[in-house]
């Protein structure tokens, strides 16, 4: 189920970025992600694949790759070897609702109660699962909660220019 790995994710990354530096676990991440996804993209197209040679896509890949792998993971995989895997999972938990704000502001959706409640509503589930007594909000995690917020919206910010990008380029 993608939410226990979505869960998981926290731990395991905690774990992991004490043993290695953060950046390298991001790039060892994504780089294999990356390798899976181009071997079914080829399968599914069967060898077809177009690899497009305008200029212009390239800057885009170039540009949203930095803001949501670059800059959204190392802030994310930085901030939580400073904080909990509690803040962290209810930080990185705003990414619907900072998604949601952006999208709406760029005008790249139009505005309807469900975009707003939905995302507020799974943060409230948040809340249920995990109690606001667990957070941690000391000064010892205040740097790592502000580079997993950064983080969140970087990651807000990608998904909300990476819909846009997908609309007009597949």
């Amino acid at each position: 189920n993608k939410r226990i790995i979505f869960g998981l994710n926290f731990v395991a990354s905690k774990i992991i970025v004490e043993y290695l530096n953060p950046a390298y676990w991001a790039f060892i991440r994504f780089f294999i992600s990356g390798v899976i996804l181009f071997a079914i993209g080829v399968i599914l197209k069967s060898g077809k694949v177009k690899i497009p040679r305008n200029g212009e896509y390239w800057i885009k890949i170039i540009v949203l790759s930095f803001l949501g792998i670059t800059i959204g993971q190392l802030t994310f995989l930085k901030g939580i070897k400073l904080t909990t895997p509690t803040n962290a999972s209810i930080l990185m938990s705003l990414i619907p609702i900072f998604t949601s704000v952006i999208v709406l502001l760029l005008k790249h959706e139009d505005f309807l109660w469900r975009k707003v409640l939905g995302p507020c509503v799974a943060l409230g589930g948040v809340f249920l699962l995990r109690s606001p007594s667990e957070m941690n909000f000391s000064n010892m995690h205040f740097v790592g909660d502000m580079l997993i917020l950064l983080g969140a919206i970087c990651s807000a910010l990608y998904i909300s220019f990476v819909r846009k990008f997908l609309r007009e380029n597949d």
